[in-house]
């Protein structure tokens, strides 16, 4: 999922379009649902929505010069909509996992986990006490905005820091959004990441800390291998910078071994960066094999295996002048392997086109683990059912795959990729798709 806070300094303007551009450029995030929440200074309107965001509508109920926005993989998205006797009625965006949340709804109510927040704040009659209360008993990640029928805007991001959310500014006025690339298209350019335990609020001045909460920083390391898009910026860190290290790591590694290649092309899309990259380093071509049907949208943050499993079906087709005898292509990860281990998927694609030899070449490590801060499919993480718990070398992942070779980046190659240059140490990053440790969760 991802939000968006949209803050513009004229009174009079409407903030709809930027808006609705915002959460649009977040799509990947979320694809099944969608709403919005805007404010005029007096009061509060909402506009629900199935599917990605319709850039053209111009709905004239919908005005108000700042306002929230937030993309879903489940159907029925909804604004959670609250009332403190200090900021009135407020609208509220959420992201993030609470893991305690059914405990916490049976003590102070609500169906969800932004319906959770919201109660806080409500209670505490002040954004940044109830927060602060929420962040103090939650277990999980949160980032949360909130908007007030007076125009108010509020935001804060959660001690572990798991999620990003990114603070930037133009001529029009102030947004917060989960992904950098949402500022783009508003005229507006990235200025900071609100930090993690930071209470911020919004106004036509700009983001203002509340209060600065201590805690132990986990930022999700799969931001950079795959969740985010490549023309993001994270943590001030630049994703395609990431994926340029990664696959110049991975090219070295074949050229000690010896191995020769006629070309590289990737699984679309995320595999792209790699590929690219990948061909710089070792001196070959780059050849994109394997086409995109981008009205297929991204399949894995679908809310079911099956829907996984149909948009993967038709999502790529192999475009066969581009085929040569030895190739490796590249992949951001290797999971539940839906795309990769299913009949009719690239590997058989680019074999039946012609591929001899092909290698598989990987830009995160090995996943041994669900991720805990997302709830599990079916009440359960299946860690069992992950290709690499499933296939022990990567040798016997070759063999299943019926390809030349596979081979992942290692960890302690992986974490330098990101935080060469940057303020985050190891220790800041969460790890434990690769690791199996999420104690720092509890």
């Amino acid at each position: 999922m991802a939000i968006a806070l949209v803050y513009h300094g004229d009174p009079t303007s409407n903030c709809y379009r930027d808006l609705r551009i915002g959460a649009f450029d977040m799509s990947h995030a979320g694809q099944e649902s969608h709403w919005f929440a805007m404010s005029d200074g007096r009061h509060l309107s909402e506009k629900p929505g199935i599917g990605i965001v319709d850039l053209t509508d111009t709905d004239p109920q919908m005005q108000g010069f700042m306002g929230l926005a937030r993309n879903s993989s489940k159907p029925g998205a909804i604004p959670v909509f609250s009332h403190s006797k200090r900021l009135g009625d407020f609208a509220l965006a959420f992201d993030g996992y609470i893991i305690n949340g059914d405990r916490l709804r049976e003590r102070y109510g609500g169906r969800t986990d932004g319906d959770l927040a919201a109660r806080f704040i409500a209670d505490a009659d002040d954004f940044g006490r109830g927060v602060e209360n929420f962040f103090g008993e939650k277990k999980g990640h949160a980032c949360v905005a909130v908007a007030t029928e007076r125009g108010e805007g509020y935001a804060a991001r959660c001690p572990l820091g798991i999620r990003p959310l990114v603070y930037g500014n133009g001529e029009t006025g102030h947004a917060l959004v989960s992904e950098s690339r949402a500022l783009s298209h508003i005229g507006m350019k990235r200025e900071r990441d609100v930090a993690p335990g930071e209470i911020a609020a919004v106004d036509g001045s700009g983001i203002h800390t509340l209060k600065q909460l201590e805690g132990r920083r986990k930022v999700c390391s799969f931001l950079w291998a795959y969740y985010q898009m490549v023309d993001c910026v994270t943590e001030g860190i630049d994703v395609d910078l990431v994926r340029s290290r990664i696959a110049g790591i991975l090219a070295s590694m074949d050229r000690k071994a010896g191995l020769v290649l006629d070309a590289v092309c990737s699984i679309p899309d995320s595999g792209d960066a790699y590929a690219q990259h990948y061909a710089i380093a070792a001196g070959i071509p780059y050849l994109r094999a394997l086409e995109k049907t981008q009205y297929a949208g991204r399949s894995y943050d679908r809310y079911e295996q099956w829907i996984r499993d149909l948009i993967a079906g038709v999502k790529l087709s192999v475009i066969r002048n581009r085929i040569r005898k030895r190739m490796a292509a590249t992949e951001d990860s290797f999971r539940r392997g839906t795309q990769a281990i299913r009949s009719g998927g690239p590997i058989e694609l680019l074999r039946g086109a012609g591929v001899e030899e092909l290698h598989i070449r990987v830009g995160s490590p090995r996943n041994v683990a669900y991720c805990r801060c997302s709830p599990a499919e079916g009440g359960r993480y299946k860690d069992e059912e992950l290709a690499a718990n499933r296939f022990k070398t990567d040798g016997d992942l070759a063999k299943y795959l019926g390809v030349a070779s596979v081979a992942f980046i290692g960890l302690d190659d992986f974490v330098p990729c990101i935080t060469e240059g940057s303020s985050l140490t190891r220790d800041d990053l969460c790890l434990g798709c690769y690791t199996g440790e999420f104690g720092f969760l509890d």
